[in-house]
């Protein structure tokens, strides 16, 4: 599956490094460019600096100065263009808590998935 181009590139956002690594994998494969970040403070660091990043997937418990949750609020507000996609592998995250366009997704999930979840978030 190839990366439609106006995706851009995505930025996993987990601390757990298991997790993280199979998402980056995933996304390889599909042939997007992939940003990490383990914590919240990195994730708005690469948002302002790279400017090709079109989708972001949030870990609801993302350590920082702010959770995932803020996160996805503060990307939401500041990234205009930005696709949101929370994802937790613990709970079930309300979308009342989530910001205006912001998806949830639990885990696992497969590039499939990630992309159908995508495809109604039009721009």
């Amino acid at each position: 599956m190839a990366a439609v181009a106006d995706e851009g590139a995505v930025l996993i956002a987990n601390a757990e490094a298991l997790s993280r690594i199979k998402t980056i994998v995933m996304f390889m494969e599909a042939r997007f460019k992939v940003y990490e970040a383990v914590d919240a403070d990195e994730a708005i660091k690469l948002l302002a600096l790279r400017g090709d990043i079109g989708i972001m997937l949030v870990d609801d418990e993302l350590p920082g100065s702010i959770n995932g949750i803020e996160l996805a609020r503060y990307a939401s507000n500041n990234f205009g263009r930005l696709r949101v996609l929370v994802t937790s592998s613990r709970r079930r995250v309300a979308s009342a808590r989530l910001p205006v366009g912001a998806l949830f997704l639990d885990r696992p999930y497969r590039i499939d998935r990630v992309m159908e979840k995508l495809k109604p978030m039009s721009i």
